[in-house]
């Protein structure tokens, strides 16, 4: 069986699964209302129990705020009209489950319909808190994912960017989803944690059954179920083999990345919470590349306020210790769902009401942000970078919002940082051609692969079907990153690279031919990456590159490649 290799390794181990079934409740006419109501008390009673230990388990490891949250379901767990509504359902002979459903689809029809975005979040909470209690009465326990077994391969249809708190990699061998992709959240979250995955292995979920023993390749994307011994045997020596270069990586820490006739190149990661941090200092990472902010915003029921965004982000660059940090503004929409936003429903959401388009059109969000982000930048090397820029008034709009916050710091007597390099995200074909222009008013690109492939060649990066498609070594797509590279020299600023493609072994080559100054990586990826860059010439990339660019096929690009490292760098042969 294959999916997507996701996240590079080998797991073995047990298969745990990890869906929430669906809440499937009838109605059961009912005579016994004094039952149907201890039912209700007593699942009440657990529930209050479950909060508790959450908000004191969220407060130790998040902080008040977010503490706060699970206090208020507390409250609204006891709140007196609500349940006296369920015990009035019950009272009309509904069972209490039936009464629980038809109560809080009530107030939440009620609430939603209020044009207030504070009681529209209270509607979501109660969803939350009704759904903990159906849970109960219908004995459908959630999992809980910072209990699982050592030794797990976890199979989820998905996995959201809240759970990703609750995982612990050293319980975890391997992750299988049925959906995504290798540029999905998912993925994402596997590689920073260094956990093997395999993604979109669309029958997963009805092939194998809790406990089978499960072997994933995150390279290929290979999935065996219930192997023999010997085939056990074979794969645990291919593992030990991973180990024992991931070990001789290790002569590689705390050294400069540079190719091998010593052209210094910036070598940093990407991260999604505050936490990764450690991840990445653990790694050997020379800074943060890209911290996707919009982690911060989601999974609440409001926005964060300037305050707690200004301790998030200060701790990330306090942890640095003066190493850059590359703060993206919040970008939000597409696949990244902020309830509290209330954005509205589209046809195509990636192509719509999103990331830098949402912070100029609600600029009060905008502006906490941007002054959270002046605010921490006194402890260390900010740089701030906008997402989805698709012409150059977006820039100037942006950038004219960043000096309003700035003369409103400064007359606030509040201090920031007056040497934060401003650059943007190149993800949209119309910013990758119009890339000359774009220069003039910025101080770095960093170009976005994961969408700039997916706008660049109409090629939804979650479709399997379209995978063909989706490649770094797509003709185009290396030309538009080229080019991108070459306007950003030319106009005097340097150019990154956040996108996936940074750490795949067949772009390497190419982007040191072509002079990329930085990659930003996921954190497991760093030592492979930088002896990847130190076995790698200057004179002989860039002959590379001019072949390639004369070359008409993905499948040609890539035997050209392969042929390149085989004749020149054998031991990078992928």
């Amino acid at each position: 069986m294959f999916g997507v290799g996701a996240s590079s390794g080998i797991g073995i181990g047990k298969a745990i699964i990890f869906v929430e079934k669906p809440l499937t409740i009838q109605q059961i006419n009912t005579h016994d209302t004094e039952k149907e109501i201890d039912k209700l008390n007593v699942a009440l009673d657990k529930a209050e129990i479950q909060l508790i230990e959450i908000c004191k388990e969220t407060r130790s490891k998040l902080g008040d705020h977010e503490a706060d949250i699970f206090e208020a379901h507390q409250m609204m767990l006891r709140d007196p009209e609500w349940i006296k509504s369920i015990e009035n359902h019950v009272n009309d002979n509904k069972c209490i489950a039936w009464a629980v459903q038809l109560t809080t689809d009530s107030f939440v029809a009620m609430l939603e319909a209020i044009d207030d975005p504070y009681l529209k979040a209270r509607a979501n909470d109660l969803k939350d808190v009704s759904e903990r209690v159906l849970r109960i009465l219908l004995s459908i326990e959630k999992v809980s994912l910072d209990r699982l077994p050592s030794g797990t391969i976890l199979i989820t249809d998905d996995l959201k960017p809240s759970d990703s708190v609750g995982l612990k990699p050293e319980l975890i061998e391997g992750i299988i989803t049925s959906e995504g992709s290798e540029t999905s959240h998912s993925a994402i979250i596997a590689r920073t944690l260094g956990i093997p995955a395999v993604m979109g292995a669309e029958t997963i979920l009805t092939d194998i059954a809790e406990n089978d023993l499960l072997i994933i390749d995150g390279d290929s994307g290979e999935i065996l179920i219930n192997p023999t011994k010997n085939v056990v045997s074979h794969y645990e020596s291919l593992k030990f083999k991973e180990e024992t270069f991931k070990k001789e990586l290790e002569i590689f820490r705390s050294k400069p990345t540079q190719t091998k006739d010593g052209r210094e190149i910036e070598l940093v990661c990407n991260i999604g919470r505050p936490d990764d941090t450690a991840n990445t200092i653990e790694n050997d990472g020379e800074g943060i590349g890209l911290f996707r902010s919009e982690f911060i915003f989601i999974d609440r029921n409001q926005a964060p306020n300037e305050d707690e965004q200004c301790k998030a982000y200060a701790k990330v660059i306090k942890d640095m210790e003066g190493k850059p940090v590359i703060i993206r503004t919040m970008d939000a929409g597409g696949d990244k769902e902020v309830p509290y936003l209330n954005l509205p429903k589209e046809m195509n959401p990636f192509l719509g009401f999103r990331a830098i388009r949402i912070s100029l059109e609600r600029q009060e969000l905008f502006k906490s942000q941007l002054r959270a982000i002046l605010r921490a930048s006194v402890y260390g090397k900010t740089k701030i970078m906008l997402p989805m820029i698709s012409t150059v008034e977006e820039v100037l709009q942006a950038k004219n919002i960043l000096k309003q916050c700035e003369k409103e710091l400064r007359n606030e007597n509040i201090p920031f940082s007056t040497e934060i390099e401003v650059g943007i995200m190149i993800e949209i074909p119309s910013a990758a051609f119009h890339a000359e222009a774009l220069a003039k008013h910025v101080d770095f690109f960093s170009i976005g692969t994961n969408d700039l492939i997916q706008y660049t060649m109409a090629a939804d990066r979650m479709n399997a079907t379209v995978k063909y498609l989706y490649k770094p070594t797509q003709p185009a797509v290396i030309k538009m990153i080229h080019h991108v590279i070459q306007s950003g020299h030319e106009a005097g600023i340097w150019v990154g690279m956040c996108g996936e493609a940074a750490a795949h072994p067949l772009m390497i080559p190419l982007l040191v031919g072509m002079k990329l100054d930085e990659f930003s990586v996921s954190p497991a990826s760093v030592l492979k990456t930088r002896w990847s860059i130190s076995a790698l010439d200057q004179a002989s990339t860039r002959q590379l590159v001019e072949d390639v660019l004369k070359l008409d096929t993905a499948a040609e690009i890539e035997q050209y490649i392969e042929a390149y490292l085989k004749e020149n760098h054998e031991n990078l042969v992928v």
